[in-house]
């Protein structure tokens, strides 16, 4: 799922790094805190740059809770450029670490359109990559499949509870699609799950489909396991709300089952 030709990959990968995250590394500071990214500090939270810890540089931005069990997030953002056009899978990563901690902590990224409306958003525990409590530096990542539609990213993090976390070296990278061909079963599964679409959607007249079996075929690349397929299944929907279907969703496996109702998809209008 990670090759194209290296000059691609490279170019592509220039373009998201150099030009349009700020300050990723937390260099450049105002009054102790971090330029380039918004912040608004909450009680029971304190929030500065750290010249002491760090993963590389000068320093990091420490985000410290004072109290368990707290309802609100302290969270830090920078809204940053979305570059070029077309199908494109773009990682966000950063460097955490934490100590004594007692609640949550995440990245998360949303995606915004021309007309400021969001058409996408994700987090470290909706993606599945969660964020191991009290470990030193290690990168997380969280990962978009974006479209012409995505315009800019708002992107950060976020504490929710006691203890301490520091975040560094944040990076926006497009990562090149897969050139191996998708297993049988992951195929089957996605053109079970478009044909029902196709065959069941009101807005089936909308959607251009030559240009998403395109996508998807792109996308597909390398997928062997049904649960691979989500970023294919996940596309499906956002033309289908991109033709004004608002309403359809797909229920995951693991939420069907606990409510005795799996079945293969679970696609709804």
């Amino acid at each position: 799922m990670k090759k194209i030709s290296i000059g691609i990959f490279l170019l592509a990968g220039s373009i998201f790094a150099s030009a349009q995250l700020q300050n990723p590394g937390f260099e450049k500071t105002e009054n102790n805190y971090p330029s380039d990214w918004s912040h608004k500090v909450l009680d029971p939270y304190e929030m500065k740059y750290d010249g002491e810890v760090k993963h590389s540089g000068n320093g990091s931005l420490q985000i410290f809770g004072k109290q368990d069990h707290v309802n609100e997030l302290q969270t830090f953002s920078q809204k940053v450029k979305i570059p070029g056009k077309g199908l494109r899978k773009v990682e966000i990563g950063a460097f955490i670490k934490s100590a004594n901690i007692q609640g949550n902590i995440s990245l998360w990224a949303q995606v915004w359109d021309g007309k400021n409306t969001m058409v996408d958003f994700g987090n470290s525990f909706s993606q599945n990559r969660k964020i191991v409590q009290n470990e030193d530096w290690k990168k997380y990542t969280l990962e978009f499949i974006l479209n012409d539609q995505a315009d800019y990213f708002v992107l950060g993090g976020f504490l929710k509870g006691s203890g301490k976390v520091w975040f560094d070296d944040f990076s926006v990278t497009e990562i090149p699609f897969s050139d191996k061909e998708a297993s049988k079963t992951a195929l089957k599964y996605i053109n079970q799950f478009k044909n029902i679409v196709k065959k069941n959607s009101i807005f089936k007249d909308k959607i251009d489909w030559s240009s998403l079996d395109n996508n998807l075929q792109k996308l597909s690349g390398g997928m062997v396991t049904e649960e691979d397929t989500a970023p294919a299944i996940q596309h499906i929907i956002k033309v289908l709300r991109a033709a004004g279907d608002n309403h359809s969703f797909v229920d995951n496996r693991q939420y069907a089952e606990e409510k005795k109702e799996y079945k293969k998809f679970s696609y709804r209008t």
